[in-house]
């Protein structure tokens, strides 16, 4: 059965924050199989290590039952396999969404270079129209002196 231990079991911060962890992950992804398997981990984890009793912690459930007559080195295994796969598809989504930044880097990346070749060809535009204009107003200032010259007093 469960050793007991001498010393009182104090929970370092590591701990607390893994299990708070699992727990978020179990009840944010709807596992309650997980949850059950969690619990009687905790209960069996924290009875053997505090030198408590385990008798009435999941008597009422039969599944919760059956889980905690496990062997406690079976129940660590298992838990490390459920961090594991936890792990293996934090790791899965994060490639997921990396790939995914990617393409939308590219795709962003691409539609800048559309946009800056178009500000080039407008500015080479703007430029010409300028110079056009300034040509078309030194002829319509020629046509006005000789008019003037000839007479014309304008409007």
């Amino acid at each position: 059965m469960l050793r007991s231990y001498s010393e009182p079991f104090v929970m370092n911060l590591s701990i607390k924050l893994r299990l708070l962890h699992l727990i978020f992950h179990c009840i944010s992804h709807k596992e309650s199989h997980l949850l059950i398997k969690f619990h009687s981990f905790c209960c069996i984890l924290f009875a053997g290590l505090a030198n408590l009793s385990i008798t009435g912690c999941g008597s009422d459930d039969l599944e919760l039952k059956q889980e905690m007559e496990k062997q406690f080195v079976d129940l660590l295994t298992e838990e490390l396999k459920l961090q594991e796969a936890v792990a293996d598809e934090h790791s899965r989504h994060m490639h997921v969404t990396l790939g995914e930044a990617k393409r939308v880097a590219s795709q962003y990346q691409k539609e800048a270079e559309k946009c800056n070749a178009a500000t080039e060809i407008c500015e080479s535009a703007r430029e010409r129209a300028q110079a056009l204009l300034l040509k078309e107003r030194k002829i319509t200032l020629l046509w006005e002196r000789r008019a003037r010259q000839l007479g014309w007093e304008g409007e």
